[in-house]
């Protein structure tokens, strides 16, 4: 993103400038070749009790976002939670945000995540809390954390193919 937002010449964006896309309970969306950057992407409890990533999805109704560019953002790239239906996280990648690359959380067993470059980001590559999703053919480098970090009851359903290097 580039531009002039005030009138003195070319802006460009730092990571917390807008809250990003928040894909409620019943709604869906489709992003192919998207740039998403520079957004908020944490939770807010307290005062507003909301969550947010760049790309958050949660509840029914479906997330594909493929052949895009998810970064920068203040805190998650892509998070997925609570979620009870088919969410596609594919050829992407996602660089450089605050915390985890990809956050599913109790995201169910719809959830795949495949063919991805997921590097240099402040937390885990992939984490993983009580969900199945299946991860295959991702690369994952550079995280301050874990590549795939996995916890709680529910486990992957499946994990191959992935290249996990370089991460703390």
């Amino acid at each position: 993103a580039g531009g002039d937002t005030n009138g003195d010449g070319a802006s460009s964006g730092s990571a917390g400038w807008w809250w990003g896309l928040n894909i409620q309970d019943g709604g869906s969306a489709t992003l192919n070749y998207a740039i998403v950057r520079y957004a908020y992407g944490a939770y807010r409890g307290a005062w507003d009790y909301r969550d947010f990533g760049a790309v958050y999805k949660t509840g029914t109704g479906t997330l594909s976002l493929t052949n895009s560019v998810v970064s920068n953002s203040a805190a998650a790239g892509v998070w997925v939670k609570n979620s009870s239906a088919t969410q596609t996280i594919s050829n992407n990648t996602i660089q450089s945000n605050g915390t985890h690359g990809v956050l599913l959380e109790s995201a169910g067993s719809g959830v795949t995540v495949s063919g991805s470059t997921i590097s240099g980001n402040s937390g885990s590559g992939i984490y993983v809390n009580n969900s199945s999703p299946v991860l295959d053919g991702n690369t994952v480098s550079g995280s301050t954390a874990y590549g795939l970090y996995v916890t709680g009851a529910a486990l992957p359903s499946s994990v191959i193919n992935n290249t996990l290097d370089g991460n703390s």
